[in-house]
């Protein structure tokens, strides 16, 4: 059996540099419900059977630790020992949206994994033609959680970042110009 370096785990996806790996620089992700791999220098993905899900805490994870990835891949090549977080948890990324309500048309109380809960007026974040049926009141009622993506979802594909959303329930505010919703 060959022993692969495993350099961090986290919500049940290890990943992995192998010391003779080829090609570009990249990473193996592997989770139970699939695998994935990854270049490094521009965090593109190279194959992937994991699910949306797995694969955001993926590529938020490489986002976090590209340098560390860099290191690796040259110690790798070396031959040399590679370094590892395996203690180090995971930051960075927002809490799912567990459950969503619409009190009224235009505001969803949303409900975090982490266990904030807050309303939310939304509507002028709901822009162009991909909300169009959503921002009616029929539209805007329909509205769930996908499980996979963690996020708001309405019919024909319309949601909202959930980071966004998050920042508004706990703040108060929401984030700044460049953080998109």
């Amino acid at each position: 059996m060959r022993v692969v370096p495993t350099i961090s785990c986290f919500f049940g996806v290890s990943i992995a540099m192998f010391f003779d790996d080829h090609g570009h620089p990249h990473f193996h992700a592997r989770h139970a419900e699939g695998s994935a791999k990854v270049r490094i220098d521009t965090l593109e993905v190279i194959d992937s059977t994991l699910g949306r899900r797995q694969l955001r805490f993926v590529l938020a994870w490489a986002e976090l630790h590209q340098d560390e990835l860099n290191e690796n891949w040259r110690l790798a090549r070396a031959g040399e020992t590679l370094k590892s977080d395996r203690a180090a948890p995971m930051t960075g990324l927002t809490p799912d949206i567990t459950a969503v309500a619409v009190p009224r048309h235009g505001v969803l109380r949303l409900t975090f994994a982490d266990g904030l809960t807050g309303e939310v007026e939304v509507l002028e974040r709901m822009r162009g033609p991909v909300f169009d049926d959503a921002r009616t009141p029929d539209g805007f009622a329909r509205v769930t959680v996908d499980d996979e993506t963690g996020t708001v979802v309405w019919p024909g594909g319309a949601d909202l970042a959930p980071d966004t959303l998050y920042e508004r329930v706990r703040t108060g505010a929401w984030p700044e110009h460049g953080v998109a919703a």
